[in-house]
């Protein structure tokens, strides 16, 4: 009897675990080139406080709304495309998006949908992006150091890397 009860037990546990298993994977959802990403090469991702989620890609910005993918291209105003690879993104309070490329820092305009530069003197790879608690935004490159962004006042400061010969 104990066998029959201790079999029953453990068959009632598999059940529900496979019942929670499927419950949980029917969120999951694979977003790739076939639901409209310009590339299935993603280099970074963020979600802003609308709850979009914003993928850089090497071949441009998507934004994922749970439904659909929409695709924003950087171009230059004569029409020819700028670098397409998005290398760092981070959500700004007032629903902008601060997107770093392969070419410098720009700035998503939720509301127009669009890029302007942010800090015209960064021309080369954007590594990664992060705020600190004043606001202050801090900008690590490739091979030219980091730089800090105050978003009050709109001045900026560049902390040079020092060359090193060698291996490090």
């Amino acid at each position: 009897h104990m066998r029959r009860v201790f079999l029953s037990f453990i068959l009632t546990l598999a059940a529900f675990v496979c019942a929670f298993s499927q419950i949980s994977n029917s969120r999951e959802r694979q977003i790739t080139m076939d639901n409209g990403m310009p590339s299935n090469s993603v280099s970074c991702i963020a979600q802003d406080k609308r709850g979009f989620i914003w993928i850089g890609t090497n071949n441009g910005l998507s934004r994922y709304d749970g439904l659909r993918v929409s695709n924003f291209s950087l171009t230059e105003e004569d029409g020819s495309l700028k670098a397409t690879a998005i290398t760092a993104l981070m959500p700004e309070s007032n629903g902008n998006l601060i997107v770093g490329t392969s070419t410098g820092l720009l700035r998503f305009s939720f509301i127009t949908e669009s890029f302007e530069p942010l800090i015209e003197e960064i021309d080369t790879l954007v590594s990664a992006i992060a705020c600190d608690k004043q606001g202050t935004l801090w900008i690590s490159t490739r091979g030219r150091g980091v730089y800090s962004y105050n978003t009050e006042n709109e001045s900026t400061h560049h902390y040079p890397m020092q060359e090193v010969k060698g291996n490090i």
